[in-house]
């Protein structure tokens, strides 16, 4: 049986209706979404840069030397003595407990320091450098 010429105009008509509804909203949201993506990377390209930058770039404080003091005889009060200490950055080091079993075969380190550091490593954020060990001697680090 054959459909009335009517119903069929009706039908195509709510059809196209819904068409372009539709199509109306995928041009907004897409239209949104363009929108969007220039305000990021157009209007907001320097603030975004310089965060990147940021997190390039490791800002570490390296104190000076010191000079020595001499009282009015010439008898040092304060000299310079080098100090050398290790420290594991966790990002840089890969696995860390085999990197602190590598140094305990090199250098003479009591089994406290080490668990101290374990736990130090892992409460510290991945890029902080943390100390194994202070006041090291020349040949220990060499």
């Amino acid at each position: 049986m054959k459909r009335p010429r009517a119903d069929t105009d009706a039908a195509h008509k709510s059809v196209s209706r819904r068409a372009l509804i539709l199509g109306g909203a995928q041009v907004l949201f897409i239209g949104g979404l363009a929108a969007r993506m220039r305000y990021l990377q157009v209007d907001q390209a320097d603030q975004f840069r310089l965060l990147a930058e940021e997190n390039r770039i490791n800002v570490r404080l390296i104190p000076p030397a010191r000079g020595e003091v001499f009282d009015r005889n010439g008898v040092p009060l304060a000299q310079n003595t080098p100090s050398y200490r290790i420290v594991i950055v966790r990002e840089d080091a890969g696995d860390v407990d085999t990197v602190l079993a590598r140094l305990g075969q090199l250098i003479d380190l009591p089994e406290e320091d080490l668990e101290r550091a374990r736990t130090e490593i892992n409460r510290s954020a991945p890029f902080l450098p943390v100390a194994i060990a202070e006041d090291v001697s020349w040949d220990d680090v060499s």
